[in-house]
Protein backbone atom coordinates (compact mmCIF):
# COMPACT_ATOMS: atom_id res chain seq x y z
CA UNK A 1 0.00 0.00 0.00
CA UNK A 2 1.30 3.46 -1.14
CA UNK A 3 2.15 5.96 1.66
CA UNK A 4 -1.04 8.58 0.07
CA UNK A 5 -3.43 5.14 0.33
CA UNK A 6 -1.87 4.62 4.11
CA UNK A 7 -1.97 8.32 5.17
CA UNK A 8 -6.34 8.23 3.93
CA UNK A 9 -6.96 5.03 5.80
CA UNK A 10 -5.23 6.60 9.26
CA UNK A 11 -8.00 9.49 8.31
CA UNK A 12 -10.78 7.27 9.17
CA UNK A 13 -13.36 9.25 11.23
CA UNK A 14 -11.76 12.51 9.96
CA UNK A 15 -14.80 14.91 8.23
CA UNK A 16 -13.17 17.06 5.06
CA UNK A 17 -13.89 18.13 1.48
CA UNK A 18 -13.25 16.06 -1.87
CA UNK A 19 -13.16 17.95 -5.30
CA UNK A 20 -13.61 15.94 -7.93
CA UNK A 21 -12.59 16.61 -11.58
CA UNK A 22 -15.91 17.61 -12.97
CA UNK A 23 -15.70 20.33 -10.16
CA UNK A 24 -18.15 18.59 -7.71
CA UNK A 25 -17.41 19.03 -3.84
CA UNK A 26 -18.30 16.52 -2.01
CA UNK A 27 -17.64 16.89 2.39
CA UNK A 28 -18.11 14.02 4.46
CA UNK A 29 -16.79 11.60 7.38
CA UNK A 30 -13.88 8.95 6.19
CA UNK A 31 -15.72 5.66 6.85
CA UNK A 32 -13.24 3.86 4.57
CA UNK A 33 -10.75 3.56 1.71
CA UNK A 34 -9.80 0.70 -0.64
CA UNK A 35 -6.68 0.31 -2.61
CA UNK A 36 -7.47 1.99 -5.61
CA UNK A 37 -8.46 5.30 -3.24
CA UNK A 38 -12.24 4.61 -3.94
CA UNK A 39 -13.60 6.59 -0.53
CA UNK A 40 -16.71 6.06 1.57
CA UNK A 41 -17.79 8.94 3.45
CA UNK A 42 -20.59 9.14 5.72
CA UNK A 43 -23.23 12.38 6.42
CA UNK A 44 -21.81 13.46 3.30
CA UNK A 45 -22.71 17.02 1.04
CA UNK A 46 -22.72 17.18 -2.38
CA UNK A 47 -22.77 20.51 -3.79
CA UNK A 48 -22.65 20.44 -7.68
CA UNK A 49 -20.02 22.29 -9.89
CA UNK A 50 -21.51 25.70 -10.63
CA UNK A 51 -20.25 26.50 -14.10
CA UNK A 52 -17.14 29.13 -13.53
CA UNK A 53 -16.05 26.14 -11.56
CA UNK A 54 -15.95 24.26 -14.78
CA UNK A 55 -14.65 26.82 -18.21
CA UNK A 56 -16.64 25.76 -21.47
CA UNK A 57 -18.64 22.77 -19.65
CA UNK A 58 -20.65 20.57 -21.08
CA UNK A 59 -24.54 20.65 -20.30
CA UNK A 60 -24.78 19.32 -16.64
CA UNK A 61 -25.37 15.52 -16.27
CA UNK A 62 -24.47 13.50 -13.14
CA UNK A 63 -20.66 12.91 -12.62
CA UNK A 64 -19.38 9.78 -13.56
CA UNK A 65 -17.51 9.11 -10.43
CA UNK A 66 -20.62 9.29 -7.95
CA UNK A 67 -22.09 6.13 -6.94
CA UNK A 68 -25.06 8.20 -3.96
CA UNK A 69 -27.45 5.26 -2.90
CA UNK A 70 -30.93 5.66 -2.68
CA UNK A 71 -31.59 7.07 0.59
CA UNK A 72 -30.62 10.69 -0.31
CA UNK A 73 -32.32 13.30 1.44
CA UNK A 74 -32.37 16.82 -0.19
CA UNK A 75 -31.39 19.79 1.83
CA UNK A 76 -33.75 21.59 -0.07
CA UNK A 77 -37.27 21.91 -0.28
CA UNK A 78 -37.23 22.97 -3.88
CA UNK A 79 -37.33 19.93 -6.72
CA UNK A 80 -36.36 22.18 -9.40
CA UNK A 81 -32.85 23.79 -7.62
CA UNK A 82 -30.24 21.50 -9.29
CA UNK A 83 -27.44 23.15 -7.79
CA UNK A 84 -28.71 23.04 -4.19
CA UNK A 85 -26.55 20.85 -1.90
CA UNK A 86 -27.52 17.04 -1.02
CA UNK A 87 -27.29 15.47 1.63
CA UNK A 88 -26.41 11.43 1.64
CA UNK A 89 -26.02 8.98 4.82
CA UNK A 90 -23.37 6.88 2.89
CA UNK A 91 -21.78 8.36 -0.26
CA UNK A 92 -19.22 6.42 -2.39
CA UNK A 93 -16.21 8.60 -4.64
CA UNK A 94 -14.33 6.98 -7.14
CA UNK A 95 -10.93 7.12 -7.08
CA UNK A 96 -9.82 8.06 -10.31
CA UNK A 97 -12.29 11.35 -10.20
CA UNK A 98 -10.70 12.72 -7.26
CA UNK A 99 -8.74 16.00 -8.05
CA UNK A 100 -7.79 17.37 -4.90
CA UNK A 101 -8.80 16.70 -0.85
CA UNK A 102 -8.34 18.99 1.45
CA UNK A 103 -7.75 18.20 4.67
CA UNK A 104 -9.25 19.78 8.16
CA UNK A 105 -7.25 22.38 9.79
CA UNK A 106 -7.01 20.81 13.11
CA UNK A 107 -5.40 17.21 11.59
CA UNK A 108 -1.68 17.09 12.26
CA UNK A 109 -0.06 16.04 9.01
CA UNK A 110 3.05 15.76 10.13
CA UNK A 111 2.08 12.97 12.76
CA UNK A 112 -0.37 11.54 10.88
CA UNK A 113 2.65 10.89 8.16
CA UNK A 114 5.12 9.40 10.35
CA UNK A 115 2.37 7.10 11.68
CA UNK A 116 1.60 5.93 8.16
CA UNK A 117 5.54 5.15 7.19
CA UNK A 118 5.92 3.68 10.08
CA UNK A 119 2.86 1.36 9.48
CA UNK A 120 4.42 1.17 6.12
CA UNK A 121 7.45 -0.57 7.51
CA UNK A 122 7.97 -4.15 7.75
CA UNK A 123 9.62 -6.34 9.73
CA UNK A 124 12.35 -8.50 7.57
CA UNK A 125 12.19 -12.25 8.80
CA UNK A 126 15.74 -13.50 9.69
CA UNK A 127 17.21 -15.13 7.66
CA UNK A 128 18.26 -19.22 8.51
CA UNK A 129 22.16 -17.87 9.03
CA UNK A 130 20.76 -15.02 11.35
CA UNK A 131 18.58 -17.05 13.27
CA UNK A 132 21.15 -20.05 13.95
CA UNK A 133 25.01 -18.94 13.69
CA UNK A 134 25.97 -22.11 13.53
CA UNK A 135 23.87 -23.23 10.53
CA UNK A 136 26.08 -23.81 7.68
CA UNK A 137 24.63 -23.06 4.25
CA UNK A 138 23.67 -26.07 1.90
CA UNK A 139 25.03 -26.66 -1.33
Amino acid sequence: MTLLLQFLSLLRGETFEVELKDGTCISGTVQSVDREMNLVLRQARVRPPTKAAVPGSAPRRRPSGLVAPATATAVSNDAHATDAPRLYDEFRVRGSTIRYIVLPEGVNVRSVLQSAQHRGTRKRRPTASERDPNHAPSR
